[in-house]
């Protein structure tokens, strides 16, 4: 891998992890097409941990209050504040994943087909057409409900499927359910912190066992480096564009992306 691919494939890790379009769909077909076999396990470890630090950077502030209400112990002391109450949804919208992982190696065989990718990216833009159609809601963390955290977890599970965006999909299942849109991304964003940092856990354990490669150390941190900053700016304007119902255009984006992805298999 060069490091201009680096460079490349870690700009389009940190855009696609948060706008509504599907990272992993995006890195599978970039892989085709620039000629990368397959990214290799340190390198989506380096661009994983890009985007997490964009999340922490764009969300200091809440993410401190989370850490200093699980380290002083109010999660169980004061559990009905907003920033227990908040850990305590994320918790809940994380089972499913643990239920999912049993399934991992029947997934695997799925997350690496383009044909997937392809109808996934067309389910896809039908989820951010809903988004855009849904009404305004106004639940926040004193409000939402332990059934509206579950349903997110729920709808996140899927986003393990090439396509699926797993900010598109967590943003629009919260939303549906009455969720404030600058709510509904916040949620979403924090959500994916453990979400990743899971996944490039795994990631991490595979590639130790299997060497790491000494020769894509300097790819790794270009590629982290892209990543962040990439990542950042995705986030900056998934919020603008939530908050003013634009999930439109991506969701032509997916669409267009699906259909050529699915004719060119066919082709």
């Amino acid at each position: 891998m060069s490091l201009l691919q680096a460079i490349l494939l870690g700009l389009l890790q940190g855009l696609t992890e948060f706008l509504p379009v599907s990272s992993s769909a995006h890195l599978l077909l970039a892989q085709r097409w620039l000629g990368v076999d397959s990214a290799d396990l340190t390198f989506s470890v380096a661009v994983h941990l890009g985007t997490l630090f964009a999340v922490f950077v764009s969300f200091r502030k809440e993410i401190g209050g989370l850490c200093r209400t699980v380290f002083t112990g109010r999660i169980f002391l004061r559990p009905k504040e907003e920033p227990s109450r908040l850990f305590w949804l994320l918790i809940l919208s994380l089972l499913p994943l643990f239920l999912i992982y049993p399934f991992k190696d029947f997934l695997d065989p799925l997350l690496l087909s383009p044909t997937v990718a392809g109808i996934c990216l067309l389910f896809n833009g039908l989820i951010l057409l809903l988004c855009d159609l849904a009404p305004s809601g106004r639940k926040t963390a004193d409000t939402m409900r332990k059934k509206d955290a579950l349903f997110v977890g729920i709808l996140q599970g899927f986003a393990l499927l090439p396509g699926l965006s797993r900010s598109g999909t967590t943003v629009t299942a919260g939303v549906c359910r009455g969720l404030d849109r600058s709510f509904a991304a916040q949620y979403s964003f924090l959500l994916s912190i453990p979400t990743i940092l899971g996944g490039a856990l795994l990631e991490g354990l595979d590639a130790w066992s299997a060497g790491l490669n000494a020769a894509l150390l300097l790819p790794c941190f270009w590629g982290m480096l892209a990543a962040a900053l990439s990542g950042f700016c995705a986030i900056t304007l998934l919020k603008y564009l939530l908050r003013s119902k634009k999930f439109f255009y991506f969701a032509l984006y997916t669409f267009a992306l699906g259909v050529i992805t699915l004719v060119g298999e066919v082709i």
